[in-house]
């Protein structure tokens, strides 16, 4: 219910009134000084923040500017100047007689800077699209260049990035380069870099004593020292095999500093060199190319090694291991599909076997056999041995055979040797027991390093009691195993690892347990050639510096200050000293029957290995011993025809030798794989080898005077020379020779004093008998006839006649004009001479400068 409230004027005005009294008596509730202290107060606290921030921010400028200025001023300066590796040229490869082995030749790689390819960022990628797709009309990239490029590219991508240069095809072609550039105005960044690569002029022949050199990987960083990872900074190819790996620190030389000054966007402005790089040091290797290429020859399409020694040096004239590859295909990345063609080819191309190879080295180890019965006193040189044909041991079953059907009769010890009879041998290791033949031929190297400056060289294994007893060795107990069966499996352990008679007999003529590398024996061939004096041998012959012309000679054994890469190991040393001392215990008359004996198996009757007999030429005697070893094992009663025997079940066929016997000056050992008989297949390579050398250093010691290598030698396809004109010289090849200067009558001599100051007057004689007028001129065996005049004889007395007259005025013109002809052919000898002179200073140039390149 709403109640109404009336209001009298009377309560109105009363309220009125109330109210304005109210308002009359209002306080004002703002305080001046209160809000003048609040704003105060606040202001202070304002300046406070402000001051203390500006203190903090002058604290950290005085920090910056003042307390770390250098070290800042530091980093900016390697934000501005950067300094890159200067990588050093690779030292070079020779022969003895300074033939190249390994060089590097200029090569160029395609390289595309992706800023200069487009004018801006977002069309980067069409505008790439189509250069690429020009490329590729152009020259062919194989996938693998492909992928490498987009990887790169895909993290190249950012702005500041884009002025970096990125490869896309290494190692052009002279036309792809032509190409390339002919189609400049097409291809907007693409650039061609010029760099060098190591080359091998001599693909499949050295590749297994050069090596090669591959790209740089994480596996080869990882295995570096911190002084190495400095100083192969930049360098973009390390050695792996061979001498490339051996001498790594030798050839590789010292990288250089390059300071490059950078805007912020980090492009570079300029370079300056600030430290050259110093080129790796060149290396000249004991082997002789042409003995090289003479064993290689001489072994053809069979595989097998060749190792040739200096035995008064130990230096290696040649180290063949056949089959070779190609190492420049490693030089810049080999396909995976190359690799493993290499890897599963039967002929395994990629084996050293001239270092690792081990083989059984068959007959050619009687011959230290023999030495050693002699030094045992088991036996002399007198004592006869009956040989039957067949050897057994009493109370043992098996039966060994001699290599010839009936024996080789009553023969001694020298006899034996020559016709290399098995059953002596089985019978004199029976005697001489394994003991003291591992003993003895320990001190020749067999089982032991030669010591030779390749990496990782094969032993072989020379049998012994120990080395059984190692090769047997017994394992631990496992928890499956049953006491019976513990003791079973003991008890074939001792048995194997005994040694029986039967074991030292296949020894007793190289073959069993024993091995042997071609290294080693022709190291114990220099050995037996030296009568005891032990080398070692090496393949670094010399060092010469990168811009030098001296050279730093190798004396192993004796430390050289300027070839400290070159280290053998003292207790290999020691080693050594103590076998050269036993080998000094050994008399020289048991050296001089044991030479003897080994010279009786060239050149005197019943000898294993008479085909070398032509190739002495009555100059000097062969002392050498052939052998032949078992592939595979043959059962008794199977019958073995060599006919119808596989290819790679043909024995091995091996060959030792030295040469002179007087004076040894090489060693050669000779293994052909399946190649047969020792006398038939490896003693004729070995021949080859040995004439080739002799006659080198005959040609080398034959006096100034004497017609050697490098005069004209006359044969019988040489031209008559009255019949030599400008046009035939030409036809023959010219070399540094000695001039041969005709000899000409008195009245040429009177009619040309140029014939006068260089042509002696030669011998005119008449008879009396014959009333015949000859003109001869002889030099160095070669007659120049004028003619003849016919006479006849009356009264003893000379008559010519007018027809006899004519004949010897033709004859006289005949003769000068020959002689006119003469000194023509010498004038152009001369100029051809000198111009092949300057060829060959001309290249030897070229290579100095490739030697020792400039800085860039």
């Amino acid at each position: 219910m709403a109640v109404d409230i009336y209001i009298s004027a009377f309560d109105k005005t009363k309220i009125q009134d109330t109210v304005s009294g109210a308002m009359s008596k209002y306080v004002n509730l703002q305080d001046q000084e209160y809000e003048e202290r609040l704003f105060l107060h606040r202001v202070i606290w304002m300046l406070v923040f402000v001051a203390i921030v500006i203190a903090v921010l002058i604290r950290g400028l005085y920090k910056l500017q003042v307390v770390e200025y250098s070290e800042h001023a530091t980093k900016s300066k390697k934000n501005q100047y950067v300094i890159e590796p200067v990588p050093p040229t690779r030292g070079l490869i020779y022969d003895r007689n300074q033939n190249l082995l390994a060089g590097n030749v200029p090569t160029h790689t395609l390289e595309i800077t992706p800023e200069q390819a487009c004018q801006t960022r977002k069309t980067r990628s069409n505008c790439m699209k189509k250069l690429l797709r020009v490329l590729d009309g152009l020259i062919t990239i194989n996938e693998k260049d492909w992928r490498k490029f987009h990887k790169a590219y895909s993290k190249n991508r950012r702005y500041a990035k884009g002025f970096q240069s990125i490869p896309i095809r290494y190692n052009l072609t002279t036309s792809e380069v032509a190409v390339l550039a002919a189609q400049r105005y097409r291809l907007p960044g693409i650039h061609i870099k010029a760099s060098q690569k190591r080359y091998y002029p001599y693909a499949n022949s050295l590749s297994h004593v050069i090596g090669y050199v591959r790209r740089v990987d994480q596996t080869i960083i990882d295995r570096w020292t911190p002084e190495q990872k400095i100083n192969y900074k930049g360098t973009a190819f390390v050695g792996v095999k061979g001498i490339e790996k051996q001498y790594e620190n030798i050839l590789h030389g010292v990288k250089g500093n390059q300071r490059n000054e950078r805007n912020v966007f980090g492009r570079v402005i300029s370079s300056k060199l600030i430290k050259p790089s110093v080129p790796g040091k060149s290396i000249y290797l004991t082997i002789d190319k042409r003995l090289q290429e003479v064993a290689e020859n001489a072994l053809g399409a069979k595989a097998g090694a060749v190792v040739a020694i200096d035995p008064n040096s130990g230096e290696v004239l040649a180290l063949v291991s056949k089959p070779g590859y190609d190492p420049n295909q490693f030089v810049s990345g080999i396909s995976s599909q190359q690799f493993q063609q290499l890897q599963l080819n039967k002929a395994r191309p990629l084996y050293p076997r001239a270092l690792k190879g081990t083989f059984a080295p068959g007959s050619t180890i009687k011959p230290f056999y023999a030495l050693g019965a002699l030094y045992y006193d088991l036996t002399h040189g007198k004592k006869m041995f009956s040989c039957g044909g067949t050897f057994r041991i009493p109370g043992a079953r098996h039966t060994w055979h001699d290599w010839k059907r009936g024996g080789h009769g009553t023969l001694n010890l020298a006899k034996a040797v020559r016709r290399s009879c098995d059953i002596y041998f089985y019978d004199l290791s029976a005697k001489m027991k394994i003991d003291r033949i591992s003993e003895f031929l320990t001190l020749f190297g067999f089982g032991q390093p030669t010591g030779i400056d390749m990496p990782r060289e094969r032993l072989g294994v020379l049998p012994s009691r120990a080395y059984k007893i190692k090769q047997h060795k017994r394992k631990p107990r496992t928890p499956n195993m049953s006491n019976l069966q513990w003791r079973q499996y003991k008890a074939l352990v001792r048995q194997r690892q005994k040694w029986y008679l039967g074991d030292t007999i296949s020894v007793g003529i190289g073959q069993g347990l024993f091995t042997s590398t071609p290294l080693q024996l022709a190291s114990a061939t220099a050995t037996m050639a030296n009568r005891g004096k032990l080398v070692i041998p090496h393949l670094l012959r010399a060092v010469r510096p990168s811009g030098s012309k001296d050279l730093y000679y190798l004396t192993p054994e004796v430390e050289n200050s300027a070839i400290k890469e070159y280290k053998i190991d003292k207790k290999f040393l020691a080693e050594v000293k103590r076998r050269r001392k036993v080998l000094g215990l050994i008399k020289p008359e048991h050296w001089d029957y044991v030479h003897q004996s080994m010279v009786d198996v060239v050149h005197a009757p019943g000898g294993t290995a008479r085909r070398l007999i032509p190739l002495a030429k009555k100059e000097f005697e062969f002392a050498g011993k052939t052998g032949t070893a078992q592939v595979v094992k043959i059962k008794k009663g199977d019958h073995w025809s060599k006919k119808k025997v596989p290819e790679h079940l043909k024995d091995n066929a091996l060959f030792v030798v030295f040469a002179p016997a007087d004076k040894p000056k090489i060693a050669v050992a000779v293994i052909v794989i399946n190649g047969g008989h020792g006398g038939a297949a490896a003693a004729p390579i070995a021949g080859k080898l040995i004439r080739t050398y002799m006659d080198i250093l005959n040609q080398q010691n034959k006096p100034a005077g004497e017609n050697n290598s490098n005069d004209t030698l006359l044969t019988k396809d040489t031209p008559d020379p009255s019949t030599l004109t400008v046009k035939n010289l030409l036809k023959r090849p010219v070399v540094n020779s000695k001039v041969l200067k005709p000899r000409v009558p008195n009245n040429l001599r009177k009619s040309n004093p140029r014939i006068n100051k260089k042509i002696k007057q030669p011998a005119i004689t008449r008879s009396n008998t014959s009333n015949t007028t000859a003109v001869t001129s002889t030099t160095n065996n070669v007659n120049i006839d004028s003619g003849t005049t016919s006479s006849n004889t009356h009264g003893g007395t000379n008559v010519k006649k007018p027809v006899a007259r004519k004949k010897a005025q033709k004859a006289r013109a005949m003769t000068r004009a020959r002689a006119r002809a003469r000194l023509r052919e010498i004038d152009l000898e001369k100029k051809m001479q000198k111009q092949k002179q300057n060829q060959k200073q001309k290249k030897n140039d070229e290579i100095r400068i490739i030697e020792t390149p400039k800085p860039r």
